[in-house]
This record gives structure tokens, C-alpha cells and sequence, in this order.
């Protein structure tokens, strides 16, 4: 998944699975100095995993370039 696609994700402008009621999945890490929350909801619970996996290790990534620390 591209990272604009993952944006998308969390910012609920992908298009809807036509499902009522998609899983939510809540991932939690310690990055930049500060405590990340991610909240995705989706359909199977196994995409929604992955969707939080993939923007954690994305922040991470940014994190390894700008960090000083």
C-alpha cells in the first residue's frame, strides 16, 4: 500500500467496502518523542492490521530522517 493510499485510509477518503459496520483496529507507539494512536477501520480486520502496520513503519521511516536524537 503507498503511503497516499494509507492517508487515505486514515483520513476516511477511500471508498466505503459497502459493509455497515467495518472492524476497527487501535495501534499504539512510542515515536518521534510522543505516544503515535492509530485507529483504522476496515474490512477484513486482517486489511486494517496491515493498514496500521504499514503507517507505523512509515513513521518510522520519517522518523530515522528528521530525528536528532
Amino acid at each position: 500500500m503507498t503511503p497516499l493510499a494509507t492517508l487515505a485510509l486514515i483520513l476516511g477518503l477511500a471508498p466505503a467496502s459497502g459493509s455497515a459496520s467495518p472492524d476497527s483496529v487501535v495501534r499504539r507507539t512510542h515515536v518521534m518523542g510522543t505516544q503515535l494512536t492509530i485507529a483504522i477501520w476496515a474490512e477484513p480486520r486482517e486489511s486494517a492490521l496491515e493498514t496500521a502496520e504499514a503507517v507505523v513503519r512509515e513513521v518510522e521511516t520519517w522518523e530515522k530522517r528528521l530525528s536528532t536524537w
